[in-house]
């Protein structure tokens, strides 16, 4: 029953009784074992802690970065102006939501997910197929910007103010060579 596996997850070391102070199971015609059984299967149904830290992390932080994106996109630009700092925060954020994502990746591949939910097949053919898109996206939308901008010969790219973290092989390019790969990730990443 999907309340009695909703309680057990929430409460998962309680006994739960009836009006008539019946332990659940008896008043179900289940056996205690049968209840451990389902408290154990509720703890398996759950993500883990780090699972779910680097979930909310992602989530907030790719979620600043599309309205950050959005109010750097209707800046003006130019010598002394706030955008090219801004700039910078942009792409440290951006580096952070790679790094997060590659780290969730692994996460997720060393500690399985629990088991999905009873569905007619369809749906989880399209629940998997979304979370697949939703993993690429994670890291290409990362990944393409930081392309772009190691590809830039406007601005060098430095995390948080410190390290350059600019892609090896950009360095050596001639900036004419450089100009066609920054305006193809720009057409990708900034559209």
């Amino acid at each position: 029953n999907e309340v009695e596996l909703l309680i057990a997850t929430v409460f998962p070391s309680r006994v739960y009784t009836t009006p008539f102070n019946l332990p659940l199971s008896m008043s179900l015609g289940r056996s205690s074992k049968e209840d451990r059984r389902m408290t154990d299967l509720a703890q398996q149904q759950r993500y883990t802690s780090v699972a779910i830290a680097l979930h909310w992390a992602i989530a907030l932080l790719i979620a600043g970065m599309i309205a950050f994106g959005w109010i750097l996109e209707d800046m003006a630009g130019g010598p002394g102006s706030p955008k090219v700092s801004l700039i910078q925060v942009h792409k440290s954020v951006g580096i952070t939501i790679l790094l997060l994502s590659v780290a969730r990746v692994v996460w997720r591949l060393m500690n399985p997910p629990p088991p999905e939910p009873p569905m007619p097949q369809w749906q989880k053919l399209l629940a998997t197929s979304v979370h697949i898109l939703l993993y690429v996206l994670m890291i290409a939308m990362p990944l393409s910007g930081w392309i772009m901008a190691s590809a830039s010969t406007a601005h060098d790219t430095r995390f948080f103010g410190t390290l350059e973290v600019s892609l090896p092989g950009f360095a050596g390019m001639d900036a004419e060579a450089r100009k066609p790969i920054e305006e193809g990730f720009h057409s990708v990443h900034g559209n």
